[in-house]
């Protein structure tokens, strides 16, 4: 995204987008300046999903010092559609026992009487977020015999947006190829420490996700 390349340059981490499985956003009435407000779930924490290669879960300890002081709500992680933000009020986000819930106040506009009557006909009826990990200690793994492996987060360094979204990003589709790159090549680090001669299996890290990345690429030409 073009909207905050300095900061991704600073964090050296791809932004990456999650999907809260099931989690339908609820609209409720509100004052006379907002057409309604839209709230839910935009993460759950040990809630395993699907990767691609591998599953994930979100560990309830992941938000220690992470930074959600400046976080938007977006229809679609479309910067250019707005409907709040929590530094100036219109968006809230607390932090539970289940996840991150989040209450946003439409804007009386255009977007914001759309996104309403979207979540209200259920024709938006997911919710995503998108964030940046922290450099060290963001992940662990568990691989399992006979099992995909689980990757565990568990440092959030950002949050940089909640989302009501039509399309959820997934591994499968375009949107979440990056995600699912950016998780291989963190398991191809874990295995390479775990074998106990990371200098040697390291060697060949770059070499694989190029191939991963090119297959990428090719299942990109098919879907098209």
């Amino acid at each position: 995204m073009r909207i905050f390349p300095n900061l991704k340059k600073r964090h050296g981490m791809n932004l990456e987008k999650r999907l809260a499985p099931m989690e339908l956003p609820k609209l409720t009435e509100a004052g006379p300046k907002s057409p309604g407000i839209i709230s839910g779930y935009a993460l759950k924490f040990n809630t395993v999903y699907n990767l691609g290669f591998c599953d994930e879960t979100i560990s309830p300890n992941a938000f220690f010092g992470a930074n959600l002081n400046d976080v938007r709500c977006l229809f679609n992680h479309d910067p250019s559609l707005i409907l709040g933000r929590n530094k100036a009020g219109t968006l809230k986000l607390t932090l539970d026992g289940v996840g991150l819930f989040y209450r946003c106040e439409l804007p009386d506009s255009p977007n914001g009487i759309n996104i309403r009557e979207a979540v209200r006909r259920k024709d938006v009826d997911q919710s995503s977020w998108s964030f940046f990990l922290k450099e060290s200690g963001a992940d662990d793994w568990e691989k399992k015999p006979g099992k995909k492996p689980l990757r565990i987060i568990t440092g959030v360094d950002i949050v940089f947006d909640v989302s009501p979204v039509t399309f959820p990003a997934n591994p499968a589709a375009t949107a979440g190829w990056n995600d699912s790159l950016t998780a291989r090549k963190s398991f191809e680090v874990w295995e390479a420490k775990k074998s106990g001669k990371p200098g040697v299996k390291l060697d060949f890290i770059g070499e694989r996700l190029k191939m991963y990345h090119d297959q990428m690429m090719m299942d990109q030409l098919l879907y098209v």
